[in-house]
């Protein structure tokens, strides 16, 4: 099952003396960062991100291992793009027959970019006056002025005509949302 950015999924856990139950989820990285994978279970669990790219040959990248009803996250610097899996399993092999307590949620948090705006004139404008914004990064952007969002504003840069103090987030190719820009004031 494929995850995204954010995403929490909840599952079901099995062992017995001879197997266990493992649950693999893709997902892709196209902006390079830190990801983690954060589980509650309430079985003795472990997680992973693997690369799975050589399935003959599977590497884990990250582990953790957490207690029944404890957390356990597991954090790795991606720095390739491509398609990994984030792995949960009871860690034992026995302790969790079918339908007993053996209930888990995981959730995947992919790289977030946060745009730094600059302004490429004066920010003192004129009436009937402007000033271009720029911001870093790439993605999909949402331009605001103070709280409000400014219309049709999605692009890396905009023209502010009015006077405000502007922040921008971006949505990136992981399909993250970062968080709000550090504010520019255009007087």
């Amino acid at each position: 099952q494929p995850l995204t950015c954010g995403q929490t999924v909840f599952g079901k856990a099995w062992n017995n003396t001879t197997t266990r139950d493992t649950d693999w989820y893709t997902f892709t990285i196209n902006t390079p960062g830190t990801a983690t994978w954060t589980a509650t279970a309430e079985f003795p669990f472990t997680i992973y991100f693997i690369n799975n790219s050589d399935c003959t040959n599977p590497i884990v990248l990250a582990s953790a291992t957490g207690a029944s009803c404890q957390t356990a996250t597991a954090t790795y610097n991606f720095t390739t793009a491509g398609t990994y899996v984030a792995f949960i399993a009871p860690t034992n092999f026995t302790g969790s027959p079918c339908g007993t307590f053996n209930d888990y949620s995981a959730t995947l948090s992919l790289p977030a970019s946060t745009p730094v705006l600059s302004a490429a004139g004066p920010t003192a404008i004129c009436p009937a006056g402007s000033v271009v914004l720029n911001a870093t990064q790439t993605g999909t952007f949402q331009w605001f002025n103070g709280t409000t969002p400014v219309a049709g504003a999605s692009t890396s840069s905009i023209t502010a005509t009015t006077t405000g103090t502007y922040t921008a987030q971006v949505t990136n190719s992981n399909g993250c949302l970062g968080p709000l820009s550090a504010p520019i004031s255009v007087t």
